[in-house]
């Protein structure tokens, strides 16, 4: 023991520690705590008297060391395997957050509560990268509190060397510096692109170890997946609307232009032909009325487009006139309609019919050759009053051509948009039915049958 006192490696607390041993204890033996080569630490057995130690004493100071290692090595297993299900779920719940919406702002902040609560920190942030400047823009900081400028202004300058290097930086507190709490900033990328930074700032008096940096870096991976899944989609749906805005455009220029284009030079041409031939300026008159009200229904329908929602909120009768109209209008092709329906129907079965019947007639347009168009809606209700009463809705939607028709089995029905109003059919339950031959035009049956128990 005077030996082992003369350490110069010991520490005060050690010497002091092996004085009270000495002072205390008069002998003591000692056995490793090994696991598969190791070392854990030592079991210690002290005396109060002199005590010489044999053979058994040794063996069963060794047992017990051994089941002592064993016991520790299965606890820090047990822990070890703790920990991985926990930092698992944490994961978990991350992705299932950051993935939950497609809007950027709402995805930033459920994720960033969502850590600050799993993972105890005090705050967390996320400054992102500005698209057109390539600058540190936003940032979204939970729970919210002002930052002060000259703060913020060390945050962005260390926000921008984590970009340069792709490297999570670690900040450990420092109390000389009034730095309480650790930090840890890590860049948001995905595939090879920066999007911007995840900060974490841990509790007062503590630090982050090795596995929780790992940890965070697999949060940061996976908020930077949510974070361009959220980019992409937006850039999605501005793609999509000049899409639709350049569809309006030429739907705007091939049918109203044309046809107010026609009715134009039908006026120009009128008081002097009503003068020669007043019965040929009737017909002229005729025809531009005919070609006002197609133009006006292709305007109301183009209306209907731009919003979506006016669609449901338009009666069905209405709807399939107005698409009537435009046709007569537009290709001076009569289109008969007879509506008898006055259910209320749900409002995915009331788009279906009416994009059915906007497809049907596009496609007589294009390839029917047809002289004239027939459009009926039927809708039925009836009661039956039994053990149990039931109401039964049933509406039938039939558009037939007398076009020039086509053999139905040497036809695909991907082909002529026939696939598609079939689709639309089959996903509100109805049935789609179409019948045609060569030179006797065509027929497409929808009906939709709807029972409700009462």
């Amino acid at each position: 023991m005077n030996n082992l006192l003369k350490n110069p490696e010991l520490t005060d607390f050690q010497r002091q520690w092996y004085r009270t041993i000495r002072e205390n204890y008069a002998s003591y033996f000692a056995f490793p705590l090994v696991v598969r080569n190791q070392l854990f630490g030592g079991l210690v057995f002290y005396f109060k008297s002199h005590h010489d130690f044999d053979e058994e004493d040794l063996q069963l100071g060794s047992m017990l060391g051994e089941q002592a290692a064993l016991a520790i090595e299965n606890n820090r297993l047990h822990q070890v395997e703790q920990d991985r299900q926990r930092e698992l779920q944490i994961l978990l719940d991350v992705a299932e957050t950051a993935n939950s919406s497609l809007d950027l702002d709402e995805i930033v902040t459920e994720t960033l509560d969502l850590l600050v609560a799993l993972i105890s920190a005090s705050r967390a942030g996320v400054i992102l990268l500005d698209d057109d400047t390539g600058q540190l823009g936003s940032y979204t900081l939970r729970p919210t509190r002002e930052i002060d400028p000259d703060d913020l202004a060390r945050i962005i300058q260390a926000s921008q060397d984590v970009i340069k290097s792709g490297e999570t930086l670690y900040i450990a507190p420092d109390f000389a510096a009034n730095l309480r709490e650790p930090g840890a900033l890590l860049p948001l990328q995905t595939r090879g692109r920066i999007l911007g930074v995840l900060g974490i700032i841990g509790s007062e008096m503590s630090a982050f170890s090795a596995e929780q940096l790992a940890l965070f870096k697999s949060i940061a991976d996976q908020l930077s997946v949510a974070i361009e899944n959220a980019h992409l989609f937006e850039k999605a749906e501005y793609a999509a609307i000049a899409a639709e805005r350049n569809r309006l455009a030429r739907d705007l220029h091939d049918a109203v232009t044309q046809t107010l284009f026609s009715a134009s030079l039908i006026a120009e041409a009128l008081p002097e032909l009503w003068r020669s031939d007043q019965k040929e300026g009737e017909g002229l008159l005729t025809e531009l009325r005919q070609l006002n009200r197609g133009a006006l229904a292709e305007m109301r329908t183009l209306l209907h487009e731009l919003r979506p929602t006016t669609i449901s909120e338009t009666s069905l009768d209405e709807l399939l006139r107005q698409l009537g109209e435009s046709v007569t209008g537009k290709e001076g092709i009569p289109v008969h309609i007879q509506v008898d329906c006055h259910c209320e129907l749900p409002s995915d079965v009331h788009l279906a019919l009416y994009r059915i019947t906007q497809e049907a007639l596009n496609n007589i347009v294009k390839h029917a050759r047809a002289s004239q168009v027939s459009l009926r809606l039927d809708c039925s209700k009836c009661r039956n009053d039994g053990a149990s009463s039931t109401i039964s809705r049933k509406i039938t939607l039939v558009i037939k051509d007398d076009g020039r028709g086509f053999d139905v089995e040497q036809i695909s029905l991907q082909g002529m948009g026939l696939g598609i109003m079939r689709e639309r059919a089959e996903s509100v339950g109805a049935v789609f039915q179409i019948t045609s031959q060569p030179g006797n035009g065509t027929q497409i049956k929808v009906i939709w049958d709807d029972t409700e128990r009462m």
